[in-house]
């Protein structure tokens, strides 16, 4: 299934999210920028940030 980024004024106040999720995209950049990579750290969907992590290995 994939996934795609939308902007809901009812999920995290509108922020861009990962759609099913209340992960954010800044929350992912941020992850991604402090050096957290999804081999690292288990990041892939049925693990722990379940749909969004598809999104950054790509």
């Amino acid at each position: 299934m994939t996934r795609k980024i939308i902007s809901d004024p009812d999920v995290m106040m509108g922020k861009p999210a990962f759609e099913g999720t209340r992960i954010t995209v800044e929350h992912v950049l941020r992850m991604l920028g402090m050096g957290y990579t999804p081999e690292r750290h288990g990041l892939y969907a049925g693990k722990n940030c379940r749909g969004a992590a598809q999104h950054i290995d790509r």
